[in-house]
């Protein structure tokens, strides 16, 4: 429900106000300034192939703020609003991420972490700043949060499925455009969301599942950007320099450049995977009518990955 929504919204909200908290007062206790080289830049500890590596991590982030994008049928809001919400959004976003990311960077040396506390780092620095009874409570209430935003990238997710299989973009029309006569919710695209989301979270390496996660998403904000270029340019010859071509023109080369720098397999995988994507939409137009037609009008979700 919205209630449940809301609360949820605002209890992730006060975790990481406590984290910030936290970190910031060990900081004081401990006579330790905010601003220094290890938090601002070590170049003994820094590489460009290490910051573009996180870069892809951050924009991989930001697909929280894409992911609102899947709703723009459902939403009651005008464009000019709803486009001021996702605005909004990524800003708030930006906005966690570098002050968490700072304060925890800030406070704690983590070349001191071993890899098991690196992979609950979250768990390892409250209890470090705080105790330990406080960072297990605060680690079940991240989870419990983690747990809402991964049934919201499950729905979204659904939604896309939804969209391309209504336009025939993905075969099994049936399945993917089916929805729910009672909740109006893509049941059967969810399911199969949720059960590849388990069957990748037992089975495979969790970071090169990020990395393959965020090549889509670096992906597909390149393709954000082209279409604005497109869109407004080029279709409807709306020649405002910095925000019709220069904008987008350096985000998208930007963009790319972070996604080359990924690993060897990362970028084998995701070649292929948009290769292939690729081949089928083209087979799709040449073979459907009916998506044809879609395409030639403008008005298919053409969203491969």
């Amino acid at each position: 429900s919205v209630t449940s929504e809301i609360l949820i919204g605002i209890f992730t909200v006060v975790l990481v106000i406590l984290f910030l908290f936290f970190g910031l007062k060990y900081m004081a206790v401990n006579d330790i300034p905010l601003f220094t080289k290890q938090s601002v830049y070590d170049a003994d500890k820094i590489n460009w192939s290490g910051v573009f590596s996180a870069s892809s991590l951050a924009l991989l982030a930001f697909c929280g703020f894409d992911a609102i994008t899947t709703f723009a049928e459902e939403t009651k809001l005008t464009l000019r609003k709803f486009s001021w919400t996702l605005m909004a959004a990524a800003m708030i976003e930006a906005a966690i991420m570098v002050s968490t990311t700072f304060v925890a960077a800030a406070a704690t040396d983590w070349t001191t972490f071993t890899d098991d506390e690196l992979s609950v780092a979250y768990y390892t620095l409250i209890k470090e700043w705080s105790s330990v009874g406080l960072a297990k409570a605060m680690a079940v209430g991240s989870q419990v949060c983690m747990a809402t935003c991964i049934l919201a990238f499950i729905i979204g997710t659904a939604r896309i499925f939804y969209s391309m299989g209504r336009d025939h973009v993905l075969p099994f029309f049936k399945f993917f455009g089916h929805l729910s006569p009672k909740t109006d919710v893509p049941v059967y695209g969810a399911i199969l969301t949720g059960v590849v989301g388990i069957i990748g979270a037992l089975f495979f390496n969790w970071q090169f599942i990020s990395t393959i996660v965020s090549f889509g998403a670096c992906l597909g904000f390149i393709g954000v950007n082209i279409s604005v270029i497109a869109q407004y340019w080029v279709k409807e010859k709306d020649h405002k320099i910095f925000r019709h071509l220069l904008f987008p023109l350096i985000a998208s080369i930007g963009i790319g450049y972070v996604m080359t720098q990924q690993t060897k397999e990362c970028l084998i995988v995701g070649t292929i995977w948009t290769v292939v994507g690729i081949i089928w939409i083209l087979y799709r137009y040449s073979h459907d009518k009916e998506y044809r037609e879609l395409a030639d009008s403008g008005r298919i979700n053409t969203d491969i990955m």
